[in-house]
């Protein structure tokens, strides 16, 4: 949220929620339809941090912090592996804002790499252009 200097992949879901105080900057990324070599995105979400995530993991805990399904169920969906016009959707952490950021775009690693995020991981692969 602006309040925190949160960041948040673009999502209508997220908008939507009560007590979102969200910004639009860019389209980080989009999702797919369940198709063949597509893994579930879910989001997550810890009380502890007041923090969500999206992540392809099953389970997912950062920074001393556990985080549970938020929506129960798949958010949507991405690839497991690059493949011709994707992108990673890479997860960064700020320990200090207690924030998890999942990115698809250079902009907003280089941005993540200015306010002292650290890579955490590729959680799964993106289009590069939302349609």
């Amino acid at each position: 949220s602006e309040k925190r200097g949160e960041n948040r992949s673009r999502c209508e879901a997220y908008y939507q929620k009560p007590g979102a105080n969200f910004s639009y900057v860019r389209d980080e990324h989009c999702c797919v339809w369940a198709t063949p070599g597509a893994v579930p995105l879910f989001l997550w979400y810890s009380a502890a941090a007041d923090d969500h995530v999206v992540s392809s993991n099953k389970s997912f805990a950062i920074g001393g912090h556990a985080y549970a399904h938020s929506n129960p169920g798949v958010e949507c969906y991405a690839y497991a592996a690059a493949a011709p016009g994707t992108v990673p959707l890479d997860l960064f952490y700020s320990a200090e804002r207690k924030d998890t950021w999942a990115v698809a775009s250079n902009a907003s690693r280089v941005q993540a790499a200015k306010l002292g995020y650290a890579f955490v991981e590729t959680t799964a692969h993106v289009p590069a252009h939302c349609q």
